[in-house]
């Protein structure tokens, strides 16, 4: 059954292997002001950071927006936008993530043309820290990298971390297969389009549409979650495996959806 819900109101060999690993890991971190990211110059040092062992940390509210003349990913291993820094993803690729993303002190991530995709080979990726991740244009995502989708791969997204915006899916596109979404922070639909969870998904934070659609696609589990609805927002489910809330205060409607 489905739900469309009108409202209202993520030995010795062994310490060898260890130690190469760890010497082969890098830092790269932004020089400060507004650039682009494709810029050696930039960065500290001067390599444009792009490699599945390098850590990225963007501070001091900068703002950072890579070419859109350029349709590849970036890869990294972290990245980390501290102090109100601002990351645009303006190209057709994006950041390729091998590890986690933190953001603090209300950093942004602005998704405009480019994705933020998760390689499939780490199973389990998390947004933590304190800022948002913004829908700005588009149709965007933040997802595993593979259509077909290795079993267990999981994103959280962290308790003060909103995602937001016009339009975009989480978790993966509308193709993608046994992702699964833990929901700690903010979901909203506050753009007058349509954001996507995809796969299964687990809310223990807060989804709500403000102004558009929010559907939550797969199998859903409510674990202390809230939902909110505003006007001009419509909240689409498509089926859970524990009771949502109390329907009454929230909406006007529950009505099948298929």
């Amino acid at each position: 059954m489905r739900f469309l819900i009108i409202g209202r109101c993520a030995s010795a060999a062994l310490a060898l292997a260890l130690n190469s690993s760890l010497a082969a890991a890098s830092s790269a971190v932004w020089n400060g002001g507004t650039g682009t990211w494709e810029t050696a110059g930039n960065w500290s040092p001067a390599i444009v950071p792009n490699g599945s062992t390098t850590n990225v940390s963007i501070d001091a509210s900068t703002s950072v927006v890579t070419e859109s003349s350029n349709s590849a990913y970036e890869t990294v291993d972290s990245l980390g936008l501290t102090d109100g820094a601002q990351l645009s993803l303006t190209k057709a690729g994006g950041i390729s993530l091998v590890g986690g993303l933190n953001l603090s002190g209300g950093a942004t991530l602005n998704l405009s043309s480019g994705n933020l995709s998760l390689v499939q080979s780490s199973p389990s990726i998390s947004i933590g820290g304190s800022g948002s991740i913004y829908f700005s244009n588009g149709t965007n995502s933040i997802g595993f990298a593979s259509t077909s989708g290795a079993a267990g791969t999981q994103l959280t997204i962290g308790r003060n971390v909103l995602i937001h915006g016009v339009y975009g899916f989480i978790g993966g596109g509308s193709l993608y297969t046994n992702t699964s979404v833990i929901n700690q922070g903010t979901i909203d639909s506050d753009g007058g389009s349509d954001l996507y969870v995809t796969g299964d998904w687990t809310n223990q934070g807060t989804m709500e549409a403000t102004e558009g659609g929010l559907f939550l696609e797969g199998t859903g589990n409510n674990s202390g979650g809230t939902y909110a609805v505003s006007t001009g927002g419509t909240l689409y489910i498509s089926h859970t495996t524990a009771p949502l809330l109390n329907w009454a205060p929230l909406c006007s409607r529950v009505e099948p959806w298929t």
